[in-house]
Order: C-alpha cells, then sequence, then structure tokens
C-alpha cells in the first residue's frame, strides 16, 4: 500500500497558493508558470509533472476554490431552512471577503471557450447552488426554475466583483 507523501502534499498546497493568488490577479496569459514555481520554492518543472500543463495548473486552482468554498458552505444543524440559508450565505460572503483573489480568478475562468475550465467554473458555481437548494429541500429543478438559479448565480458573482472592487 503506497501512502501520501507529506512533502509532495505540501509543495502541490504551495503551488496551488500561489496559483490562486496569481490567477486572481493577473490576466491568464500574463502568468509565468516559472515564477509561480519560484514563488511556492519548488523547481520550474514541478508544476507540469503535478498538473501537466498551464491549463491544467489553472483547472487544478479553479477545482481548489471549489473545495475551499465547499467547505464554507454547510448548512448548520437543527436551523430551520431559511435560517441555514442565511448562515450559509454570509459564511460565504464572509469567505469571499477575506479571498478575493478567487472570486476574480473564478469569475475570469468562466469567460473562456476552454471547455475544461468553463466546465470547473460551472462545478463550483453549481455546488454552491446545489447546497443552498437541497437546504430549502428543492431536489430537482424544472428548466424554468434551472434558468432562474443560472441568473441568480450570474447576479450574485457580478454583485460581489462590484462589491469587492469597491
Amino acid at each position: 500500500m503506497k501512502h501520501p507523501d507529506p512533502e509532495r502534499a505540501d509543495r502541490r498546497r504551495r503551488l496551488l497558493t500561489v496559483g490562486i493568488e496569481a490567477f486572481g490577479s493577473t490576466p491568464y496569459d500574463e502568468v509565468l508558470v516559472s515564477e509561480l514555481a519560484r514563488s511556492a520554492g519548488v523547481a520550474a518543472g514541478l508544476p507540469f509533472h503535478y498538473f501537466g500543463s498551464k491549463r491544467g495548473y489553472f483547472v487544478a486552482v479553479l477545482d481548489e476554490i471549489r473545495l475551499q468554498m465547499r467547505d464554507v458552505m454547510v448548512a448548520p444543524a437543527d436551523r430551520p431552512a431559511a435560517d441555514a440559508v442565511r448562515e450559509m450565505l454570509r459564511a460565504h460572503l464572509r469567505w469571499l471577503r477575506g479571498h478575493p483573489q478567487q472570486l476574480r480568478e473564478l469569475v475570469r475562468g468562466g469567460q473562456t471557450e476552454d471547455a475544461e475550465v468553463r466546465a470547473a467554473f460551472e462545478a463550483t458555481r453549481w455546488d454552491g447552488a446545489r447546497r443552498i437548494l437541497d437546504t430549502l429541500g428543492v431536489p430537482e429543478l424544472d428548466d424554468s426554475t434551472r434558468m432562474f438559479v443560472i441568473g441568480w448565480i450570474a447576479l450574485k458573482d457580478e454583485v460581489m466583483l462590484s462589491w469587492i472592487d469597491r
């Protein structure tokens, strides 16, 4: 049985941390993976070893943001659904206030024609929405409700970007 290498996990975590900062504050085409490796204190080729390419690195960063947001969007136990959703949204806002680069990066990722990057973006958006809908007891969406939720998510993203910029 192979045991996880804590040093490898630490290097990967450092790469994801600097990737979140860099991709969130710099246009994708201007991000230099070699600079990110240097900032993370790892060999220049290691990001390509872990992620395959700059694009793969970016997708991994988007997935890391999704996981971080998932940890925040947890319905409090033993609370009425409306109160639980309010608390989930408050926790989401607190997290975004402390992580404006992640929001910018996430939204920037959704503005691409790259199918894999776009899928990572949509997975992140829908993961949070699905948690709220589940808390409210809405197991499935018909087409019109799904369109409303898509609009709500897009509006939320725009409002959050405007709020962070101010």
